[in-house]
């Protein structure tokens, strides 16, 4: 976010610059708030995430817009705090690389036979979910599986991608 600050400065974009400097301030105000809890309301996530993506959308213009659908039910749910934050950054990082066409991201949640169920849905480059590798070269998305799978067990967490269609 540093490095997008100083490039929006170097180009002359001060006016997005404070945008993304007074959204900074809000999204750490907000993890600094909640430091020393476990979990969070879906909706105080959900509120983080929005910060943390409005920040990544000026950061690339045109190309990134996002939408949030949760469900009025499940905002008041208990999930791990900073949950979705790291597969978002994922989202953004992966789905965008080398990526010609603008990207739209898609969070919702919903209650599925009594289970929260959260959906992250991108429209970017997409790759082979078959092929489990992917899981090995980053941190991000292995600690927020562990930690899923520490609280609530084993196979919380499913990725399905298509190269060129997206992953959800």
């Amino acid at each position: 976010t540093l490095n997008s600050i100083s490039m929006l400065i170097r180009m002359d974009k001060k006016e997005n610059a404070n945008k993304v400097i007074s959204r900074l301030g809000d999204m750490l105000r907000q993890v600094l708030l909640t430091r020393d809890e476990l979990t969070v309301s879906l909706e105080q996530e959900f509120n983080l995430t929005e910060k943390y993506l409005s920040i990544e959308a000026v950061r690339f213009d045109k190309m990134l817009s996002y939408t949030l659908k949760p469900d009025e039910d499940t905002l008041g749910l208990q999930i791990p705090d900073l949950l979705l934050q790291p597969i978002v950054e994922n989202s953004i990082k992966h789905g965008m690389k080398n990526l010609n066409r603008p990207m739209h991201i898609e969070i919702s949640s919903y209650m599925e036979n009594n289970q929260l169920m959260i959906r992250v849905k991108d429209t970017g480059r997409g790759f082979d979910s078959s092929d489990e590798g992917f899981l090995k070269n980053g941190i991000g998305l292995k600690n927020t599986i562990e930690r899923c799978e520490k609280m609530f067990g084993k196979n919380q967490i499913s990725i399905f991608s298509q190269a060129g269609k997206g992953t959800t």
